[in-house]
């Protein structure tokens, strides 16, 4: 389903696309992710996301990019090592933002303002 939906959009327009593991991933990407260049396509876990990944190379699939967090990978040393898997440097996305200069434009986008 995911890689069907991952041919389909790549079929349809020549974007790369962009493999996430979950719709906080998407949101969170919005704002960062130029939708002229890139189709995301949310697998709904990162298990999902590897067969996906295994499914599109098997049909030869160009222009894929997958998002995966890093979990507790560095801690039980199953690191992901992979050209077309980018891992986040931190547990998950998010606390890569928090830790990164875009913090400051997330709070921006997700958060309330004061009334």
């Amino acid at each position: 389903m995911i890689a069907s939906e991952a041919l389909m959009l790549r079929a349809s327009a020549l974007k790369t696309i962009l493999l996430v593991e979950g719709t906080s991933d998407d949101k969170l990407l919005g704002s960062f992710v130029d939708k002229a260049e890139y189709d995301v396509v949310i697998a709904y876990g990162k298990v999902n996301l590897l067969e996906a990944l295994e499914i599109l190379r098997r049909k030869d699939a160009e222009g894929i990019v997958c998002l995966v967090d890093a979990d507790f990978s560095r801690i039980d040393g199953a690191v992901i090592a992979d050209k077309d898997i980018v891992v986040t440097e931190f547990h998950d996305l998010e606390v890569s933002l928090f830790h990164s200069s875009a913090f400051d434009r997330v709070l921006s986008e997700l958060g309330s303002r004061r009334n």
